[in-house]
């Protein structure tokens, strides 16, 4: 129950209406409400979460705009709902909005950056600071949505606030993070268009997952009572199993192709 106060607090600090091309529907569209009706912290392995350690000051100048995401007046506090540790410096915790049966496959395999989507800033992580752009991506319309929340070492910060860059400045962007020498790309685009900032990540080694959130957005007050959390829970439980059950149906797949390309081979 803490937790998900904590959530609906960053909810809706963190909630902003505004419209997009990626919502893929029309204005109206856009919910006013978020109700979290099930948080659950995830398990991870500390030693996966290898970014390179930021300086104690950046030495890298990323530009104007930068400052802490959105979600951090928040941040700290539900982390230490869910007993985790707090933001460190050149950390962020972001949302990754999906749909459960993707969260679910990235909890158990990691994120898989040539899986991803192509984006302003071309294949890459994508994270948001505002709800309201992570729902964008949450799966389901008219029922429960998921988003996952995630600790990302972002600096140095390779900073863009330009409304359509280039391919060559996209290329400078990328290359920037894949020799090291920033975290994560953050695309401004609150600056140049009024919308959200998004923060690209081509290192997977640089995201953490910390938390599930499963829960439900509407653009008026919430009438209806949100469904019993036993219920929630055994709908996510459902989901992972049925995961598990095809990706050791695939595995097992693997295998008979493997043995039957042997015995071709004789």
């Amino acid at each position: 129950a803490a937790m998900q106060r904590v959530v609906a607090e960053l909810m809706r600090t963190t909630s902003r209406p505004k419209w997009t091309r990626d919502r893929k529907g029309d204005r109206d569209a856009v919910p006013l409400w978020f109700q979290p009706v099930h948080v659950e912290p995830l398990d991870h392995d500390d030693q996966l979460f290898v970014g390179k350690k930021p300086p104690s000051k950046s030495s890298d100048a990323p530009g104007e705009g930068t400052g802490p995401a959105e979600t951090r007046a928040v941040a700290d506090a539900l982390l230490a709902a869910c007993g985790r540790p707090r933001l460190e410096h050149g950390e962020e915790l972001l949302w990754h909005g999906t749909g459960l049966e993707a969260a679910l496959s990235i909890e158990r395999e990691g994120f898989d950056v040539g899986r991803s989507q192509r984006g302003l800033a071309g294949k890459a992580i994508y994270l948001a600071e505002n709800i309201t752009k992570a729902d964008e991506y949450a799966g389901n319309r008219t029922s429960l949505r998921s988003v996952l929340l995630v600790r990302v070492k972002t600096e140095p910060v390779a900073y863009s606030a330009v409304k359509d860059p280039s391919d060559d400045e996209v290329e400078g962007l990328r290359a920037r993070c894949l020799t090291g020498k920033s975290g994560a790309i953050l695309l401004d685009r609150r600056e140049v268009s009024g919308t959200f900032r998004e923060w690209a990540v081509l290192d997977p080694r640089r995201c953490q997952l910390e938390i599930l959130v499963v829960y439900r957005a509407s653009r008026h007050r919430f009438e209806e009572p949100p469904p019993p959390a036993l219920r929630v829970a055994e709908y996510v439980l459902h989901h992972r199993h049925q995961l598990e059950q095809h990706q050791l149906r695939q595995q097992q797949l693997r295998q008979q192709q493997q043995q039957q390309q042997q015995f071709g081979n004789f």
